[in-house]
């Protein structure tokens, strides 16, 4: 806590401390807001399905390893996986929603034959559609992890190798739901920009008090923090390919950090950023002393970048594979309503869709695009029942015009056929064939509708004051619309 104040005092030397950072203008420093409940974390699946898991039209199935998509032509019309050792086909009436991530995502449309044609000839896929963007486009956040040891100061790397301490925050989780355990990796961050020249923030920092080798390892038994930099806006792309035909093989992952010279740039400035903010007045106290990338590091482009690939690591912000974009660009997957280009009944709903990765951490930004997905699915059904509420309508509106021209024409005949009678006088015989004839073309007696109100209820019974105002059934007083007759 007292380190953390610390790096807040200085670096409102050149930052501005923010209470929030989705403001619009992420630049300053403050602490992060993480997705909790009584220090439980709230992940999505918690948030938004198991709420809704007793709905009828819901069912969840676990276990479950996708081998590939269905396809019906060009249309998407079913999921195949498999589950406890049995290959199920699952069938679709309406759309299929892909949302296994960028990494997932792209993955399954390989294996179901979606993808560009030259990868899936190498695995002997047979394509279904030839979409070079697919696999393409992979763009991460690599978070360059500085590590500095400090003294005077207790951090968590003493309390994970400390028995008595480590038990008593096991204790604390359990019986309150607070300390260390109900932590994010990243407390603190600060948003800034790598040099001057850079018209608006461009890294991000996540600041830990703990360290360590890699992740998965132990902490470090010495007390340090690590400071962490990584490029908002990178300009390296990456890729995913199959590594096989098998679904359960993993994909070739292949981020390419550091690719081009832009990035190589920024990484540099960003070290350069980092010593700078541990060596300000106010971190005197705590002694930091540089331990990753280290002080035989130099100040030159070359080794700064070097230093960087060799501390940096994926920060989990995989976005792009699956790109939006118009019809006419030859690496857009998805079009603005994450409907696949050129396939029918396939949306992939995901990170992937990102053409561009945000300036920011991703989860967010990936739950409102499901959000959104989901609106613009419930949009399209809606209008869609307008339309066939609409057909219908018009189907008896025509249904009541043929009806009413052969009443009209039956009246017509039948004027005829009396007027026929009338002349003909004595021939009654001719009389008698012509009146029946009238009186089989004689027009249906019509019936009136119920008048209804403009909000669609039916009419009550019983009137109001004002002429033709009746009260709806739904309680309220409106003016109706004229009764039709039919």
């Amino acid at each position: 806590r007292v380190l953390f104040r610390s790096m807040a005092m200085i670096s409102r030397t050149e930052l501005e401390v923010t209470p929030d950072f989705n403001t619009g203008e992420n630049f300053g420093v403050g602490y992060f807001h993480v997705n909790q409940k009584k220090g439980v974390r709230w992940s999505s699946a918690r948030a938004f399905l198991k709420p809704v898991l007793s709905r009828p039209n819901l069912r969840l199935e676990t276990g479950v390893l996708v081998e590939r998509l269905v396809f019906e032509g060009k249309r998407c019309v079913g999921v195949q996986f498999r589950q406890g050792g049995r290959v199920v086909e699952a069938r679709a009436k309406g759309e299929v929603i892909l949302s296994a991530g960028a990494v997932g995502s792209p993955q399954i449309l390989q294996l179901s034959g979606v993808g560009p044609a030259e990868w899936l000839s190498q695995h002997g896929i047979a394509p279904v559609l030839d979409r070079p963007g697919v696999g393409r486009n992979l763009q991460d956040h690599l978070q360059q992890r500085a590590i500095y040891k400090v003294s005077g100061v207790r951090t968590l790397n003493e309390t994970y190798h400390s028995l008595l301490r480590r038990a008593w925050m096991g204790l604390e989780y359990a019986l309150f739901r607070s300390g260390p355990l109900t932590m994010a990796p990243s407390q603190m961050g600060i948003f800034t920009r790598s040099a001057p020249d850079q018209d608006r923030t461009n890294i991000e920092f996540h600041i830990q008090p703990l360290s360590l080798d890699k992740f998965g390892d132990p902490l470090h038994e010495f007390p340090a923090i690590t400071v962490s930099a990584c490029n908002l806006r990178p300009t390296s792309r990456g890729t995913i390919r199959l590594r096989s035909a098998d679904p359960a093989a993993k994909p070739v992952i292949a981020p390419n950090y550091l690719s081009t010279p832009e990035d190589r740039r920024v990484a540099a400035d960003a070290i350069r950023v980092t010593r700078r903010l541990m060596k300000q007045p106010a971190l005197a106290v705590f002694h930091p002393d540089e331990y990753l990338p280290g002080p035989g590091v130099g100040d030159d482009d070359a080794a700064l970048a070097k230093a960087a690939g060799d501390i940096g690591t994926t920060i989990f912000h995989p976005v792009g594979t699956a790109k939006m974009g118009l019809p006419s660009d030859p690496m857009a997957v998805v079009d603005e309503r994450l409907r696949v280009i050129g396939l029918q009944g396939l949306r992939v709903i995901d990170a992937s869709a990102m053409p561009r990765i945000v300036s920011g951490n991703t989860n967010s930004p990936t739950l409102m695009m499901a959000e959104k997905g989901a609106a613009m699915l419930l949009e399209e059904r809606l209008n869609l029942a307008r339309k066939l509420r609409g057909l219908r309508r018009w189907s008896r509106r025509a249904a009541h015009q043929i009806n009413f021209t052969s009443a009209n024409e039956g009246e017509q005949h039948g004027a005829g056929a009396r007027r026929k009678f009338q002349s003909a006088g004595e021939h009654g015989s001719d009389g008698q064939q012509t009146r029946g004839a009238a009186a089989r073309f004689t027009a249906p007696r019509s019936r009136a509708r119920p008048s209804r109100c403009r909000c669609g209820a039916a009419a009550a019974r019983g009137w109001l004051q004002g002429k033709g105002t009746r009260a709806c059934r739904r309680g309220t007083a409106a003016k109706f619309l004229p009764a039709t007759r039919r």
